[in-house]
């Protein structure tokens, strides 16, 4: 008995966005990710604010923004990597 079969591109794409949303460690680290490197950019934006002693108001107001387009854009960029 054998099987014929054909996997397109488009059936490899699929299992990797299938596997993706229900896997527990491809979430995790997905979630890591998005948070974890717009909280060590805040740490370290702030933290070579405090060593310089200037940190302009435009700065602060920057150093916010960018992480939190980051979680906002971070799960589009993800799931277009894959």
């Amino acid at each position: 008995m054998s099987f014929d079969f054909c996997v397109t591109e488009e059936d490899y794409l699929n299992f990797n966005l299938y596997h993706t949303y229900h896997s527990k460690q491809a979430r995790n680290i997905k979630l890591i990710t998005r948070y974890g490197c717009a909280v060590m950019f805040l740490l370290v934006y702030y933290s070579f604010g405090l060593i310089g002693n200037n940190l302009p108001p435009y700065n602060i107001i920057v150093g916010l923004i960018i992480p939190v387009l980051w979680i906002i854009i971070f799960p589009k960029y993800y799931d277009n990597r894959i």
